[in-house]
């Protein structure tokens, strides 16, 4: 059935860190995960992770695990980012260095920076049903997007939900 991408907020998989050089362990993501596929993809330019890496089921193990290790390195969602690690500036692709923040995520120059999407199944012939309509307004309205925020994501640009608001 066709369906309709609609984006819902921008986020970005962050690098959390205490890392003393030479340490070859690192804590990352099950290979079923978009994160994992997003990661090998943008950072490793689809090569593959090195044997000796530690995989976990998902951000939280990440996070708990680099936490608890001082010399450890891994990748998450910003959205479990806690106290116990650090983000990592990035060289953006004019060459200067960018802190892992809100602003550079909307900005697009955070180097790993995406977005997660809703996907509803919508008739191209009917357009959305009310149901779907009302969805979407709540998740682009300024109470969706503030819960984006308290959860620990970046929201979508104001400007862009006004564009989808209108719409709907």
């Amino acid at each position: 059935m066709p369906g309709r991408v609609v984006t819902f907020c921008s986020w970005f998989v962050c690098l959390f860190n205490y890392f003393r050089s030479g340490r070859e362990n690192g804590d990352f993501f099950g290979a079923a995960s978009g994160t994992h596929a997003f990661f090998k993809s943008h950072a490793l330019d689809g090569r593959t992770f090195r044997e000796s890496l530690t995989e976990h089921a998902g951000s939280a193990e990440v996070v708990r695990h680099v936490g608890m290790d001082p010399y450890s390195i891994g990748y998450s969602g910003i959205a479990y980012k806690t106290a116990d690690v650090a983000t990592l500036p990035l060289q953006a692709a004019d060459g200067n260095f960018v802190n892992a923040n809100k602003r550079n995520a909307a900005r697009g120059i955070y180097p790993l920076t995406r977005s997660l999407y809703v996907i509803l199944n919508i008739n191209p012939e009917q357009g959305p049903t009310d149901l779907q309509k009302e969805f979407l307004r709540f998740v682009y309205s300024r109470e969706g997007q503030q819960i984006v925020e308290q959860v620990g994501y970046f929201p979508i640009d104001p400007a862009i939900a006004q564009q989808v608001l209108q719409q709907y």
